[in-house]
């Protein structure tokens, strides 16, 4: 009995021929420093977003359509991380990701 643990499974011929069904992709992230600062630029790009047009619009119905529509853009974030196949996708990826998280802390600094 091998120890090792095999990464694909082989047929009894051992040819090496994956199954069809396996699954093999995977979330990459683009360059970590390029992370950091689309991760920085996006949340503060929503932080702005939602306090800016809370600041302005306090108390209006166009107040909440706008932040409805901030959030209802960074939920594109997960689906345009899976379709990325580049750095820059990667990129827009991680700052839509990254703008609803600004988003939650600019209300938060409202709410206090």
């Amino acid at each position: 009995m091998r120890t090792t643990l095999m990464l694909e499974e082989r047929w009894p011929d051992d040819t090496g021929t994956a199954t069809p069904d396996v699954d093999t992709s995977a979330t990459v992230f683009p360059a970590p420093l390029t992370t950091i600062i689309a991760a920085l630029a996006g949340g503060l790009l929503g932080t702005a977003a939602v306090y800016g047009v809370a600041s302005r619009l306090a108390g209006s119905l166009t107040a909440v359509a706008a932040i409805i529509m901030v959030f209802a853009v960074t939920l594109a974030g997960p689906r345009v991380h899976a379709a990325a196949r580049t750095e820059l996708g990667r990129t827009v990826a991680v700052v839509l990701q990254a703008i609803g998280f600004g988003g939650v802390v600019g209300a938060l600094v409202i709410a206090a």
